[in-house]
């Protein structure tokens, strides 16, 4: 007897909350198929891609394929496509079996694998999903039968959704990481606070910066401060923060100044999130704490420079140093060089950049050039 697809869709839906997705709705399903080998290609080969796959069985694919063989092979000859989307198939009833047998799918993957029976889906939606599952038995095993077609055909809308929702996810989560890649490159520690001021999140400069010499550590899900003075002060920020953030004010910021025997003060800017329709819950962030350490200096690749503005490699290298900084004097003794050559650099830096003082070039730069830590 088929086993109802409750427990399928519930897997299905629940793993698209995880970074391993699809791996344990694929078992399930290959359980629920009595199949010896599940696949979801994601994305399929060309000349230029060797594609994605996602997988589950005893009778596993190799799991890297050289492009040309991906590109070329198995996949390229996979039966399934170009037939009706998002409509469950029995291999024997779209492709003869002689036919088949000179194909490198069937060589490839059936063959050398003891595979007879294949029932498959092309899944399609838009520009969102192009996709193909197919299950396979073994040649000792039953074949598939009618009912197991109309099984995956209840499930095949429940695909497509998945699918189009995790392609939306995948959108999204690039630009958080493009974003959250912006705060590495400018040395910004950002950590996300609850409403009970416990951490929820931290970028990847907040996990690899180290404050606790002489300012602040984060110790378990908190941030603790080695002075009662800045946690006094940052508590009531991040209290008037929180406040903002259950009243709608995601405009709210406030800035806490923390001074060091090390160097120059850390600057942390504590800012309320913007409010979200569903209810909050423990693990939500509700404000964000900016970290920037001022003597922590920028960089930018030269080749962008040159780019941009036709510098030099001096005339870049002197640039970066007045971006971080130094005075032309301050500058030159770095570079070994002399203040009136140092000063002749940065008058041609002035006409290449179209600016006529240092702090139009330092607001140029920050702006225009991808900078990195």
């Amino acid at each position: 007897m088929i086993a109802s697809n409750e427990k399928l869709l519930d897997i299905l839906y629940e793993e698209l909350l995880t970074e391993d997705r699809w791996i344990a709705f694929l078992k399930e399903l290959a359980g629920a198929f009595d199949a010896n080998l599940s696949v979801l290609i994601l994305r399929h080969p060309t000349d230029e891609n060797i594609g994605t796959i996602v997988q589950y069985g005893n009778t596993r694919l190799p799991s890297l394929l050289g492009k040309n063989e991906y590109s070329s092979g198995m996949f390229k000859d996979n039966p399934f496509r170009g037939f009706t989307q998002n409509k469950a198939m029995l291999l024997n009833e779209i492709v003869d079996r002689k036919m088949l047998h000179s194909t490198r799918f069937y060589k490839d993957l059936m063959d050398a694998r003891n595979i007879y029976d294949v029932i498959g889906v092309e899944l399609h939606h838009a520009n969102e999903v192009d996709a193909t599952l197919y299950l396979t038995r073994k040649k000792s095993a039953a074949r598939f039968s009618p009912q197991y077609v109309s099984k995956l055909d209840n499930l095949i809308p429940h695909l497509v959704r998945s699918l189009r929702i995790s392609h939306k996810l995948e959108v999204a989560q690039s630009e958080i990481d493009f974003y959250s890649s912006l705060t590495v490159q400018f040395n910004a520690a950002v950590i996300f606070l609850n409403k009970d001021m416990e951490i929820v999140h931290v970028n990847m400069s907040g996990k690899s910066l180290d404050y606790s010499v002489d300012a602040f550590e984060i110790i378990t899900n908190k941030i603790e401060f080695n002075d009662r003075e800045s946690r006094k002060t940052f508590n009531e920020i991040c209290k008037k923060a929180i406040l903002e953030y259950e009243r709608g004010n995601s405009a709210y910021l406030d800035v806490l100044r923390i001074d060091r025997r090390s160097g120059q003060p850390l600057v942390l800017v504590v800012k309320s999130l913007p409010d979200r329709p569903h209810e909050v819950a423990e693990s939500d962030p509700v404000i964000s704490v900016i970290v920037r350490d001022p003597a922590h200096e920028i960089a930018a690749p030269q080749e962008l420079l040159q780019k941009l503005f036709g510098f030099t490699a001096a005339e870049g290298n002197l640039a970066m140093r007045i971006v971080n900084g130094d005075s032309v004097e301050k500058a030159a003794c770095h570079f070994g060089i002399s203040v009136n050559t140092a000063r002749a650099h940065l008058r041609a830096i002035f006409n290449k950049a179209g600016v006529i003082n240092q702090q139009q070039l330092i607001r140029l730069i920050i702006k225009c050039v991808p900078h990195i830590s």
